[in-house]
């Protein structure tokens, strides 16, 4: 009697075994990744508004007005590789209208690059860059003065189809340090035509 209930028993935890089995050992694997997405993208079209605030306001006034940027090349990677995920390398030309009325037009004329602070940002907003452009800019009382201007920013979104870039920056010409350095702001956006 002892040997039935003993050969039941064991019958039992065999079978309890065999349906538990299948459980522990999928709750043991580990999660599975996501997949790398990687994505690249040529001549994006964007336009921005731009504020530039140069340290002589009492000469030239602040400026403001509008930019049309051309996307040369960007890029999301979205995996586990060194490097920035998400970067952008654009040409960028402003015209901006000083609210001094004895200053002209300023149009500037700048080729940039921006980079995400993050590896592996698997979001599709704010991502956190930074960046230069280097460029000059024309103003018919000056000329021609060469500039760059480091900057950090935020991509609001950042998707295959568009960027939309909040930015801010400090201008460094060569020429006329004191007066023409400055702040510079842009509130933009890129998007793909196809």
């Amino acid at each position: 009697m002892v040997g039935t209930w003993l050969r039941r028993a064991c019958l039992v935890s065999a079978v309890i075994a065999c349906v538990a089995w299948p459980g522990a050992a999928a709750a043991q694997e580990p999660a599975l990744k996501p997949p790398p997405q990687n994505w690249e993208t040529f001549l994006m079209p964007g336009a921005q508004y731009s504020l530039y605030l140069p340290s002589g306001k009492g000469i030239y006034g602040t400026f403001h007005g509008f930019s049309f940027e051309l996307l040369i090349s960007a890029w999301i990677h979205q995996n586990e590789n060194r490097g920035p995920s998400h970067g952008r390398v654009y040409l960028n030309t402003d015209l901006l209208w000083s609210t001094s009325d004895a200053v002209g037009k300023l149009l500037t004329y700048t080729l940039g690059i921006d980079l995400s602070f993050e590896r592996n940002a698997r979001r599709q907003f704010l991502i956190p860059y930074y960046g230069l452009d280097l460029g000059g800019f024309y103003i018919g009382s000056i000329g021609h003065v060469f500039a760059m201007n480091p900057f950090v920013g935020v991509h609001a979104i950042g998707t295959r189809n568009i960027f939309v870039n909040l930015t801010g920056g400090y201008l460094f010409p060569t020429e006329r340090l004191d007066d023409l350095a400055g702040w510079r702001f842009k509130v933009g956006v890129d998007f793909s035509l196809w």
